[in-house]
């Protein structure tokens, strides 16, 4: 999670984007931690399709959509520092 707070901070972002990309990508890993045990046989998209799903239960689309946005930074984030 430090690795995607430093790649968001370098980015030119809003502090209230960054507020806001580090929630959602919270709210996943908490939801990727509770998904763990069903997470055999499955890939991370199918992972990332769930945590949307459920998040679109509990939120506004609008924030669905700020979720899968900071999702996609934390993806980008993994890949630059692999």
């Amino acid at each position: 999670m430090q690795d995607f707070i430093n790649f968001i901070l370098k980015k030119q972002l809003t502090e209230k984007q960054q507020l806001f990309f580090s929630h959602w990508v919270q709210r996943y890993c908490a939801f990727a931690k509770r998904s763990v045990a069903a997470l055999v046989g499955q890939d991370l998209q199918d992972l990332i399709r769930r945590f949307l799903e459920d998040l679109g239960r509990q939120v506004e689309s609008w924030q669905v959509q700020l979720g899968r946005d900071a999702l996609v930074i934390f993806k980008l984030c993994k890949i630059s520092s692999s």
